[in-house]
């Protein structure tokens, strides 16, 4: 192996370049895949800095202090303890009278993978978009559009085009076949076809 420099200090040359890692990492990055397993290792850190700022970050949790304070207690004790999508909303919407859905789901889903993620970029895939406009409405609005958008999941990861898209994620990375859940799979192909859609 070449190397190259002089006196005490050599820098060894590299000779060969992995282009398929390189590429793969820089895709891994790119959706969000280190950061996403980043948090869901680190859950029993969620009392952190660290955590409360690379989670914000991913999840784009733009609250004031005092709000997000609170979000993430709900979260330490929804990991020890489990929670639902029905109980976390109206936790969240009992903070400032607010409908947090994606806010909701994000925390239902890093505790239970099983569990799909509420964006705006996921209900357009699926044809889905809230319509009320009171507090009340709103509320019952959300649990009947998650309730439907487990539905739509479920049908797409019966189907061939879901089988597909799970087997070329675990083909294109196999170090995150086993740790990141089939509707997470496919919640990083539906997010990123949406976002290069924008």
């Amino acid at each position: 192996m070449a190397c190259c420099g002089s006196g005490k200090e050599k820098v060894v040359a590299k000779t060969k370049i992995d282009p398929v890692q390189i590429l793969n990492t820089c895709l891994a990055e790119a959706i969000g895949l280190t950061d996403y397993c980043w948090i869901r290792r680190n859950l029993d850190k969620c009392a952190t800095d660290e955590f409360r700022a690379r989670y914000s970050s991913f999840f784009r949790l733009r609250r004031e202090e005092s709000w997000k304070g609170k979000y993430f207690r709900y979260l330490g004790n929804a990991r020890r303890e489990g929670c639902d999508f029905a109980s976390t909303l109206q936790y969240l919407y009992g903070l400032e009278g607010k409908v947090e859905a994606s806010f909701a789901s994000k925390l239902v889903a890093v505790i239970d993978p099983s569990k799909p993620i509420w964006d705006s970029i996921v209900l357009r895939y699926f044809g889905l978009a809230p319509k009320a406009t009171t507090p009340t409405a709103k509320l019952d609005e959300a649990l009947g559009l998650y309730a439907e958008l487990q539905k739509r999941y479920a049908e797409l990861l019966a189907s061939e085009s879901g089988l597909n898209a799970i087997a070329v994620f675990n083909k294109t990375f196999p170090e995150y076949a086993a740790e990141v859940s089939d509707i997470k799979k496919l919640d990083c192909f539906i997010w990123a076809s949406g976002r290069n859609r924008r």
